[in-house]
């Protein structure tokens, strides 16, 4: 009788909690139930400073708010994830569960409740700096004043790296200099158009692309491991291209974003080069007004076996879908990735769970619908005008590129999920805050070597042939502010050289540059 007193006394308190959901333990609460979604699905962005238009951090953040996040997870607008996972499932997915939906929704509809502040886990915290410590080596841009006023700008921005030799890169981390507006970077590998200094370019060199930054993203990290090392080569000399986005109404804030380099040391044997291709795609595009058009390109059938590691489809405003996958000989299809709604302010490469293995004799397929109609919110023109191919934002692009390697037996049966581990430094070259442009270069006489010392350093000149010898060293002890070091083109012993390639390096304490001088006489 007792048990059946408590069994009905306790239906009664859980009707109650049903219908007073926000003020009991059983309801959907901020502190315990929604704080940790959030934490860990929407504050990378919406934070205080984040490229989001409002942050999520706290409990008063996120009330105000309340219908408008329900209605956004509900439609799959947020958090931003542009691939179809019904099609195919990625690493570092950044998606909602139906349960975490579920959650949301229940804790609007219930009123939003607070809960016991107490109970809720710690907030993340988020800063300007680095998720993954100090590189090997810091490109920063020149300090930049965004231009964009009433229409986004895409600043393109050229670096030198001045490496004598080339290198494996492990991992490469995007720092926005100020990320309230830095929508998405692009980091291009550029070994044909050289550059000597930093500079700011109209129009990026595109060629290979490393990795891609958008809020939201982890840093970029080749599967690395005991027995796995895969990274991407820097040419000996390369230049890095950055590709900014800066959103419409940032106009005269002010930019100096860095990216990080991390490389597995010069004495490591085994690394294997990871290639980056845009391998489907074409430029040749015309769209009339009012028309909808889709684009087909098929490329292969490949002559070797690949290993195929990430996907990264690139359409422009008009782009409405994008599908790719590939057929074998066999007609198996292997998926790549589809995008049912495009959305040209969110881009990623997509990393596959497990390498992916294309066999030779594969055809690799891209297929991309375009609407060219009012009826295309994203449409930049109104009424609709002719587009065509081309690099402009309001051009349109049809491309997918991959990163790929040549396949080993077992390389399918990697897991990605476990290899993309955090770097560290290797320490053997930091050139973090020291740039050092040399001119002219090449040279028939002297050469000027001109830095900026943030205090007193003693500074050390070495110039080496091409067998690696010391030929010249030169050591000044000086103060700080813009400084110069010239070296006048001769050894040791006063004798003029030869007419050759030759490298430099210059020690300022921790601080070291290096790069390539070019003697014509």
């Amino acid at each position: 009788m007792i048990f059946k007193k408590n069994l009905i006394a306790f239906a009664a308190v859980l009707a109650l909690s049903q219908a007073f959901g926000s003020l009991n333990c059983f309801a959907q609460n901020w502190a315990q139930h929604i704080a940790p979604i959030f934490y860990s699905k929407c504050t990378s962005c919406h934070h205080s400073g984040g490229i989001a238009p409002f942050p999520l951090i706290t409990y008063l953040d996120a009330q105000p708010w309340a219908s408008f996040i329900k209605t956004d997870v509900q439609s799959g607008k947020m958090p931003p994830w542009p691939p179809d996972t019904t099609y195919l499932h990625y690493v570092h997915e950044r998606v909602l569960s139906q349960q975490q939906i579920n959650s949301i929704v229940t804790w609007v509809n219930n009123g939003a409740p607070q809960g016991n502040p107490s109970l809720a886990p710690p907030p993340p915290v988020y800063n300007s700096g680095s998720f993954l410590g100090t590189p090997d080596l810091k490109l920063t841009i020149p300090v930049y004043t965004s231009v964009a006023a009433t229409q986004d700008k895409y600043q393109c921005f050229a670096m030198p790296t001045n490496f004598p030799q080339d290198r494996y890169i492990k991992a490469i981390e995007v720092v926005p200099g100020n990320s309230a507006i830095v929508h998405h970077v692009v980091v291009m590998i550029d070994s044909v158009n050289i550059v000597t200094v930093p500079s700011i370019d109209t129009t990026c060199a595109w060629s290979t692309v490393a990795c891609t930054y958008a809020p939201g993203s982890t840093p970029t990290i080749f599967p690395n491991g005991a027995n796995v090392k895969m990274g991407m080569r820097l040419p000996a000399g390369a230049s890095i291209h950055l590709q900014i986005h800066y959103p419409q109404g940032t106009a005269g804030m002010i930019d100096s974003t860095s990216v990080h380099l991390f490389f597995y040391p010069v004495s490591t044997t085994g690394v294997r080069e990871i290639y980056s291709d845009y391998l489907l795609g074409f430029g040749a595009l015309t769209f009339p007004p009012d028309s909808i058009k889709t684009y087909v390109d098929t490329y292969g059938p490949t002559t070797s076996d690949l290993s195929f590691l990430s996907v990264f489809p690139h359409m422009h405003l008009i782009g409405k879908e994008m599908e790719s996958y590939s057929t074998d000989a066999l007609n198996d299809t292997s998926r790549f990735v589809k995008i049912n709604n495009w959305d040209f302010h969110w881009q990623d490469f997509y990393n596959f769970k497990k390498v992916m293995k294309i066999t030779m004799g594969s055809t690799l397929h891209l297929r991309g619908l375009y609407d060219n109609t009012a009826n295309n919110p994203n449409n930049p023109n109104s009424p609709p005008q002719l587009v065509v191919g081309g690099r402009k934002t309001t051009d349109e692009m049809f491309i997918c590129g991959f990163l790929y390697l040549a396949y080993q037996p077992g390389d399918e049966n990697i897991s990605l999920d476990t290899l993309l581990n955090p770097p560290t430094a290797t320490h053997e070259i930091l050139l973090s805050n020291f740039a050092c442009y040399a001119f002219p270069n090449p040279t028939s006489q002297q050469i000027t070597f001109q830095y900026y010392l943030d205090h007193p350093a003693s500074m050390k000149l070495y110039i080496y042939d091409s067998f690696g010898r010391t030929i010249k060293s030169i050591s000044e002890e000086q103060f700080g502010g813009t400084k110069q070091l010239i070296w006048n083109g001769k050894e040791e012993q006063g004798n003029a050289l030869s007419n050759g390639i030759y490298f430099y390096r210059i020690e300022a304490g921790e601080k070291i540059a290096s790069g390539e001088i070019v003697l014509s006489r």
